[in-house]
């Protein structure tokens, strides 16, 4: 195969994984593995959370090297699965084309809908909320909370708005929505409905991603998202003082 095409192919393979939440060893094993069933006698892949420096050489000794700046980052497992097995699946005996069509298909898959999102979120809210040590009641209203914070981060997310704004706005959205059911007498433990509904702004692949990076001997990466997913948390908790503190500044001091 024509080298530089090889070298963008692994890119574009790299840059899906790393967009959708997959963790930078994996990435750079796959790419490396990829470029060598394509006939590349070696490869070297380095791989950031901001970006993806990968060089390759070809079998007449020649280099080619590339440097791709990453932008976008969700969390998307199921696409990761699917490109985990795409990758594994790549031989020599397809064609570049062939395998630039199979990848598109991947990219285009359809995804879970806003619905089904939204309905998950509102039923991991209620879960987490009676793990917590919650009733029904606080379950259910941590359901609707839930259900009106993901509504709410995925239209920020749509608008292209600041993820850690987005999640500085949700702190705040849950804590107030939290405390007004306790002056609508619809619950009587706000704190645990505030709780539940707040481990769907939590970076929990993030930091897992952190520790199994750092276990790889990615420092750089594992710092990188440790860092992360610390700024994160603390988006999630100045939204959610800043929440309590308005709520206690109009409507006087609450117990959570």
């Amino acid at each position: 195969m024509e080298s530089n095409s090889v070298l963008l192919f692994a890119a574009d393979l790299g840059q899906a994984l790393l967009e959708n939440g997959g963790e930078t060893a994996r990435i750079e094993k796959t790419i490396n593995k990829v470029c060598g069933n394509l006939g590349m006698e070696r490869s070297d892949a380095f791989v950031l959370p901001t970006g993806i420096m990968l060089s390759i050489t070809d079998s007449m000794g020649k280099t080619y090297s590339l440097v791709r700046r990453i932008d976008k980052r969700e969390i998307n497992l199921e696409m990761i699965s699917q490109l985990g097995r795409f990758a594994g699946s790549i031989t020599g005996s397809e064609s570049m084309e062939a395998l630039k069509e199979r990848f598109e298909e991947i990219m285009v898959s359809p995804v879970y809908s806003l619905w089904v999102s939204l309905l998950f979120g509102g039923a991991a809210a209620f879960c987490f909320t009676l793990l917590f040590g919650g009733g029904m009641r606080e379950g259910f209203i941590a359901f609707v909370v839930g259900f009106l914070v993901k509504l709410l981060v995925s239209y920020l997310e749509g608008v292209k708005f600041n993820r850690y704004f987005n999640n500085v706005i949700g702190g705040f959205v849950i804590s107030l929505l939290a405390l007004a059911s306790l002056r609508l007498s619809l619950s009587q433990d706000p704190g645990v409905i505030i709780s539940g509904a707040i481990m769907l702004l939590v970076p929990g692949l993030i930091m897992v991603n952190s520790i199994r990076d750092f276990i790889a001997g990615d420092l750089v990466s594992g710092a990188t998202r440790l860092v992360e997913s610390l700024i994160i948390g603390g988006a999630i908790a100045v939204g959610t003082g800043v929440g309590l503190a308005l709520w206690v500044r109009l409507y006087g001091e609450v117990v959570l």
